[in-house]
């Protein structure tokens, strides 16, 4: 199996003339390749014709999973600022979360 930006690369495009070929934008194409996001079914069999491949021969990059945490303080007067971290997924255990307690700087 080849990623889309193996395929692409192979046969010397930019991600401007599969874009066109494929019927999306460079910026799609651009984000499929960075595994921003993944391309919908019918956009598969698209890019399979496209390449000439089976649609099983190219490799999708599923996009990173993150979690965010919102931490607040307990409730003062006046509020306070949030806190917010992002923790990737695949280093957390399902039924866990990682977060570090951060204090409000002095002013």
């Amino acid at each position: 199996m080849k990623t889309i930006r193996k395929l692409r690369e192979e046969r010397g495009w930019s991600q401007f003339r599969l874009a066109i070929e494929a019927g999306v934008t460079p910026g799609t194409v651009g984000n499929w390749e960075r595994a921003k996001s993944e391309p919908k079914a019918s956009q598969l069999r698209r890019l399979a014709g496209v390449f000439g491949v089976p649609m099983d021969a190219i490799a999708i990059e599923p996009p990173p999973r993150t979690l965010q945490v919102v931490m607040h303080p307990a409730p003062v007067s006046p509020p306070t600022m949030v806190n917010v971290h992002t923790v990737p997924a695949p280093e957390t255990p399902p039924h866990m979360v990682w977060v570090r307690h951060v204090e409000k700087e002095e002013e």
